[in-house]
């Protein structure tokens, strides 16, 4: 039996249509086996032999699959998995036949316009001016159909060169001053950000990859219009950056809760790394500060707009020195009127007051809806789950792992010793306890703390 995993992709769905009974290349099964149901999500396949040009997928009741064959090689399926439940596929030699895409790329005069079944995105055209160097984000599409962040949108820095949606900028020399580094070289400094949007999923992903100082950010206003702001955290400094169910200022208290924040539009008080109103969202640290590790924004009024915006941390196992870089929001009064932007900045300069030559950090835009998403402050909001299955424990991490974990055959020392040497120790200590001693005893008791609880 193999066990496959899911990955983030963007995937357009294909199925098959059999005249007769194919050769099967493989045989594919997911089973769950710790009572969690997991929703609707994308699941990679290692049919772990190379696949023919002509290959389709069938599930258990012999019906064509949609799926798709990756360029690594890999076959992709969308699907979900109940609780207790198991699924299998089979890959066979046969002709598939294209069906409606779950995911489609739309040519746009100055842009490609991606978009699923729930949101969407454009991104850039290549340009032959880049004296005006367009944002990566054109354009984004709420479930509504109403799109924010309309473009053109651009660059604050003119690029030597354009690379899918990639930059190389014009460095300036990074001197240590003696700090004990060596200094970091003028020269071009590449950017490069990777989208994907997955069928069915209401989310864009982002991973940002730069060695320059730059920024991007979009005015998504329409179709929001926010006043209100919610962000899961440690605890905040004022009431303003964060409150409690109960009016306070914003604390851990052993529980874990969202923040409430109303959007304030001065534009006058700014953060001191992020430079907007709002800090940058934490990339994975759960002691953050006046920030969290996804935000949501809404109006609050029940006429409002039912459109929410959020963001979330992407996966931490990515980053790359991300330094004092992020994403943030900032917000203000433009002729009159409250708006509210998102921004992503780079900075080369660390906390630390070092410089990092490389930084990397994902994120993801969730598109969601104020009336189904929003819950009280005490509740695990829906945002929060969309984040775990993107960017922590999902069928990707699970699925690889092995049925049973049968017992060590010389049993189970402790977190630093076999068991062979703990049960050494603790023959040890017996035989001197009957002997009246306790030398051992205080040798361990002094040396090791984590066996203190163990010897009293």
């Amino acid at each position: 039996m193999q066990r496959f995993f899911v990955s983030l992709g963007l995937i357009i769905a294909s199925v098959l249509a059999l005249a007769q009974a194919p050769k099967t290349l493989g045989t594919f099964t997911l089973h769950e086996d710790f009572g969690v149901s997991h929703p609707d999500q994308i699941v990679m396949l290692e049919p772990g032999v190379k696949l023919p040009a002509v290959v389709a997928l069938l599930d258990e009741q012999e019906k064509p699959a949609p799926f798709q064959v990756m360029g690594d090689g890999r076959v992709a399926l969308r699907t979900d998995l109940p609780a207790g439940t198991t699924k299998t596929w089979k890959l066979v030699a046969a002709k598939p036949a294209a069906i409606t895409p779950g995911v489609m790329v739309l040519d746009k005069p100055d842009s490609y316009e991606i978009v699923n079944d729930k949101v969407g995105i454009r991104i850039p055209k290549a340009s032959a001016d880049l004296a005006k160097t367009p944002s990566p984000i054109q354009g984004l599409r709420f479930q509504d159909g109403t799109w924010t962040a309309v473009g053109p949108n651009y660059m604050p820095r003119p690029a030597v060169v354009r690379i899918r949606v990639a930059y190389l900028y014009d460095r300036a020399l990074l001197r240590s001053h003696g700090r004990g580094l060596p200094d970091i070289p003028a020269g071009e400094g590449p950017y490069t950000t990777t989208i994907e949007v997955q069928a069915g999923q209401p989310v864009i992903l982002f991973e940002e990859e730069c060695e320059v100082d730059i920024s991007y950010g979009v005015d998504i206003t329409e179709g929001l219009a926010p006043d209100r702001a919610q962000y899961r955290g440690h605890h905040s400094n004022s009431t303003d950056a964060g409150m409690s169910p109960d009016g306070g200022v914003y604390t851990y208290k052993n529980v874990r809760h969202d923040a409430l924040v109303h959007l304030k539009f001065e534009g006058k008080a700014k953060d001191r790394w992020s430079r907007t109103t709002y800090p940058y969202m934490s990339h994975w640290d759960p002691w953050a500060v006046d920030t969290g590790f996804y935000w949501q924004l809404y109006d609050s009024h029940p006429e409002g707009s039912d459109n929410l915006f959020g963001i979330f941390a992407g996966k931490a196992s990515r980053l790359i020195n991300p330094g004092l870089s992020g994403v943030s929001f900032d917000t203000g009064m433009v002729e009159g009127k409250p708006h509210v932007g998102l921004q992503v900045r780079f900075q080369r300069l660390m906390p630390t007051q070092f410089y990092s030559t490389h930084m990397r950090f994902g994120w993801g835009i969730y598109l969601g809806k104020k009336s189904a998403d929003v819950k009280p402050q005490m509740a695990v909001q829906e945002i929060n789950r969309v984040m775990n299955q993107h960017s922590g424990v999902n069928l990707t991490v699970l699925t690889p792992l092995p049925d049973d974990y049968p017992d060590p055959k010389e049993g189970y020392g402790n977190l630093y010793a076999p068991a062979t040497a703990w049960k050494g120790l603790a023959d040890a200590l017996r035989e001197e306890r009957k002997l009246g001693g306790r030398t051992l005893y205080n040798q361990q008791y002094n040396l090791n703390p984590y066996f203190q609880p163990i010897l009293d």
